[in-house]
């Protein structure tokens, strides 16, 4: 039975994964295209902007509803990271048309990171339903950058913009891509700069600016005097928004204008039926998660889609867990689906539960109407050697009588706690991080082994009691699987940078959602360090961020953090 066809009146097993299958549907990866034409169309903005795009036909005549998709990277790509080619959707009996954003592919105008988006974009849904052969119904698809443009349009509540399917978004680009918790993404940051930086060197015709750009895209200079700003930056004009970035203060307008969630009034009043896709391994996973639960809450059509991928690829091999072939991408299936009902008018969805999400405990699929509300709590627990002795830390369901005490960790500059699997890496996803959690300026505090199958899912709360006697520290905060055989493998992490804590502070941070069933025998493990290098820039101690410190300031840091009480980990579990 389909994942879709189950009762979604509680948080239910499959009993038989995967995706559907769905009769007389070509699979995406078999389709090979030969014979047709693919047409150059340009549209003209409001303000006298040319927007270029491509228009892939179906062979048949008549009236067919427009899958637009607005991209930033050149529209030939055609975001076949994730999706299926256009031709693919062509056959199915859509007009599909790609579309070059203002200022990149042969598109004019000025880029500017999403701040043309929305107006833009609402521009161009209008633009396309008035397409010759267009039924005058539009939907938008497309993931990451292109996520984020079709919520920003929909905001714009273009009347021919029947559905969307945005996957693996920003929702709020300063506290969910920039920064997190107050810390600079160094090492994504300045990748993605670089390489909108080098795009917009090929368009200039700028060679010699391109293939610097394009060496060091592959091997980031991120150990320079400091550590956000090397000196290829301002060469290169700031990398663009780069520069912008680690200046503009939280809460501006720069961001606001730019964020989809500041546009959380319009969507929750306006914003047509949307297919959240994401991944465990999603760096941007919390804006999608924080989507969902905003329009649902709202009351507007939508589905959840969260699977066991990275940002890219989205495959059944993600690091060094093979998940089966339930986990293969069959995401064209349901985006398509998901248009031939709104756009075509065609099976009702009734059987298809809000949230379906793939638990990577047990290689299957689950659904569920809501998420689930039970909460379980495990203590912090310690003797205070947590850091050098790797069986001593533990999280327990009821507080020890143990007295309260600190469990110290010390990091050093010189050589900072690496980052290892999880979603802040590239390539993302699952790898094992045992030899990390065994360094010294890491502590670790495992659960008792399971003694039957539970399964978590949902949001992961952390909340510490901390204390150091610098201006400012970072916790990097990982949880893991841990399996019977010594492998441990990241399924959350959260990071934050803390200041003003010379006294006993409470912290509160969110770690990444997840859906895990553990197996009897199994463990979960929560690590904390003070570095996640280079995801995220060394905390040089001093109050400075450390993005734009100098590397020759940073002093060894001690963090201290209460356990046997004063701090917690609480999961959802079904």
């Amino acid at each position: 039975m389909p994942f879709w066809q189950r009762d979604a009146a509680d948080f239910v097993l499959d009993a038989n994964p995967g995706l559907p299958q769905t009769t007389g549907m070509q699979e995406p990866e078999t389709y090979v295209h030969t014979s047709r034409t693919i047409e150059s169309a340009s549209m003209t903005l409001s303000d006298g902007t040319r927007l270029d795009a491509d228009v892939y036909r179906p062979a048949e005549a008549g009236l067919h509803p427009v899958l637009l998709m607005r991209q930033a990277y050149g529209r030939r790509i055609g975001t076949t990271l994730s999706h299926p080619h256009p031709w693919w959707f062509t056959d199915k009996g859509y007009i599909v048309v790609v579309q070059d954003v203002r200022g990149r592919g042969t598109s004019r105008g000025h880029y500017d990171i999403f701040v043309n988006e929305a107006k833009d974009g609402a521009e161009a849904v209008a633009w396309a339903a008035g397409l010759k052969g267009s039924s005058g119904h539009v939907g938008m698809l497309g993931f990451s950058y292109q996520g984020s443009a079709q919520l920003l349009a929909a905001a714009e509540c273009p009347p021919q913009l029947k559905a969307i399917a945005p996957a693996m978004f920003g929702w709020d680009v300063h506290s969910g891509w920039a920064y997190e918790n107050g810390a600079f993404r160094l090492a994504g940051n300045m990748a993605w700069a670089t390489q909108v930086a080098a795009e917009t060197a090929r368009q200039t015709g700028n060679a010699a600016a391109f293939s610097e750009l394009y060496r060091t895209h592959r091997s980031l200079p991120l150990l320079e005097e400091v550590q956000g700003l090397p000196a290829y930056v301002d060469r290169h004009g700031g990398l663009a928004h780069y520069r912008r970035w680690l200046e503009e203060p939280a809460g501006s307008v720069y961001w606001h204008e730019r964020s989809p969630s500041a546009r959380s009034e319009a969507l929750s009043r306006h914003c047509p039926p949307a297919l959240l896709i994401s991944g465990w391994y999603d760096i941007q996973l919390p804006g999608v998660l924080d989507a969902y639960d905003l329009l649902s809450a709202a009351g507007r059509e939508c589905r959840l889609i969260v699977g066991p991928w990275a940002h890219f690829t989205w495959d059944r091999k993600v690091g060094d867990i093979d998940f089966g072939a339930d986990a293969e991408n069959r995401t064209g299936l349901l985006i398509l689906r998901w248009f031939d009902h709104w756009l075509k008018g065609e099976k009702a969805l009734d059987d298809w539960a809000p949230i379906t999400l793939f638990d990577m405990g047990s290689s299957s699929w689950r659904t569920a109407a809501r998420w689930p509300t039970r909460r379980l709590s495990f203590v912090l627990t310690g003797d205070g050697s947590s850091s050098v002795d790797p069986q001593s830390g533990g999280l327990d369901t009821a507080p020890p009588e143990a007295l309260p005490q600190m469990e110290w960790m010390v990091t050093d500059p010189w050589r900072p706690a690496p980052a290892v699997g999880g979603s802040l890496v590239v390539p993302a996803g699952p790898l094992n991080r045992a030899a990390v959690d065994a360094r010294p300026d890491v502590m670790t505090f495992d659960t008792a082994p399971f003694a039957e199958p539970v399964t978590m899912c949902g949001r992961v709360d952390l909340e510490l009691e901390v204390v150091s006697e610098d201006a400012s520290f970072d916790i990097s905060c990982t949880l893991s699987h841990l399996f019977l055989d010594g492998r441990v493998y990241a399924v959350g992490e959260g990071y934050a940078t803390v200041t003003s804590a010379h006294q006993p502070k409470s912290v509160a941070i969110g770690l990444r959602a997840t859906c895990l069933t553990i197996q009897p025998g199994e463990r979960l493990r929560l690590s904390l360090a003070g570095a996640c290098f280079p995801t995220y820039p060394v905390n040089p101690g001093t109050g400075v961020r450390g993005e734009l410190s100098c590397l020759v300031d940073a002093r060894i840091v001690a963090t201290g953090v209460a356990v046997n009480g004063p701090s917690r980990l609480t999961l959802s579990v079904v």
